[in-house]
């Protein structure tokens, strides 16, 4: 906690976060929020790093934000289902401060930025608040469990598309016939804990999408498909720390 502090999108809001720049002391400060927590996380918009940059942070300072005077500071969420993420943990709208540019100060700064992005602990908090009756919505569905098939259709980035899509759901359809779901993004927080809840093996190239393990169940399996060169581990670990 830092008494007259500020934030900018500048500032690195990461593991490696330089604590001096929250508490620099802005004059004026006392006529910004009262308190805030600067969540400024690069990409912080998309559901795929809020859920891998954001997320944690919130969690970690949970029980701070039940108090409504702390107000969260982020970049406006480009996907509704963030928002639906942030309620179901009671934070509404009237709690998040949209940042647009410049610099945002606060009588006090409540700095969360060295959270780790996936820890086991906080991983597992995220999941148990999100999907509270996991039981609940996997019960029933040993043997209709779906296989789920990730696109990248509302992808913001190029590269790594299915070239041979067609080819390749023909195949998924005739192994797996009405147990495949095609995901193709945009549904509500409900609607995909429901689908992946259910999902015992989901398949797909690299991208944001994978994300969505964060609603799977224990003992789903997952299918990767990514060029060997890249040296990413972010969803290997998430479903890791999902077991």
């Amino acid at each position: 906690m830092f008494h007259n502090g500020s934030a900018h999108a500048s500032y690195d809001c990461g593991w490696n976060s330089d604590l001096r720049q929250y508490g620099n002391g802005v004059v004026g400060a006392e006529d910004g929020l009262a308190v805030m927590c600067p969540i400024l996380v690069p990409g912080g918009s998309s559901f795929q790093h809020f859920v891998d940059g954001v997320l944690p942070k919130v969690v970690q300072v949970l029980p701070f934000l039940r108090h409504r005077e702390v107000k969260l500071v982020l970049h406006a969420p480009r996907d509704a289902i963030i928002w639906e993420i942030l309620l179901q943990m009671n934070i509404t709208q009237d709690q998040v401060v949209v940042y647009h540019s410049g610099t945002a100060a606060s009588s006090h700064v409540l700095d969360t930025c060295i959270t780790p992005p996936l820890h086991p602990l906080l991983w597992r908090t995220a999941r148990a608040l999100l999907v509270p009756d996991r039981d609940h919505v996997t019960a029933g569905h040993v043997v209709d469990a779906d296989v789920v098939l990730l696109t990248r259709a509302r992808h913001h980035n190029p590269g790594r598309n299915i070239v041979n899509f067609a080819a390749v759901v023909a195949f998924l359809r005739r192994r797996y016939a009405r147990r495949l779901r095609v995901f193709r993004g945009g549904l509500t927080l409900r609607e995909s804990s429901a689908l992946f809840g259910k999902a015992r093996l989901v398949i797909g190239v690299h991208g944001g999408a994978f994300y969505n393990v964060l609603f799977c169940r224990d003992d789903a399996t997952v299918v990767e498909v990514r060029i060997s060169v890249i040296p990413d581990w972010s969803l290997d670990y998430c479903c890791v720390l999902s077991d």
